[in-house]
């Protein structure tokens, strides 16, 4: 999905990063859309082998500076979206 958008790029043992230039935010926000929405997909055709993730996003239009606060926000996102889901999980029980 984002071989032609941005440069994915291991950033510790199970968390990845994906850096998209010549954007906005808007069209961050449809990228994310559009990535649960294949997720979703994905996980729909193959019930055996479900795919799980914690997803957080940020935006900024300039990183001159803004680097530590751009991956601060979307990691606080991503930590906000794990115990949606853990929340989700045990409420499922």
């Amino acid at each position: 999905m984002f071989k032609d958008e941005g440069i994915v790029a291991r950033y510790g043992g199970d968390e990845f990063i994906i850096l998209i230039e010549n954007t906005n935010e808007f069209a961050m926000s449809a990228i994310y859309i559009e990535f649960l929405d294949l997720l979703e997909k994905y996980n729909n055709k193959n019930k055996s082998i479900q795919i799980m993730v914690s997803v957080g996003w940020a935006y900024s239009d300039k990183s001159l500076g803004l680097v530590k606060k751009v991956f601060r926000k979307a990691d606080d996102m991503m930590y906000k979206n794990k115990f949606m889901k853990k929340m989700e999980f045990l409420l499922n029980k």
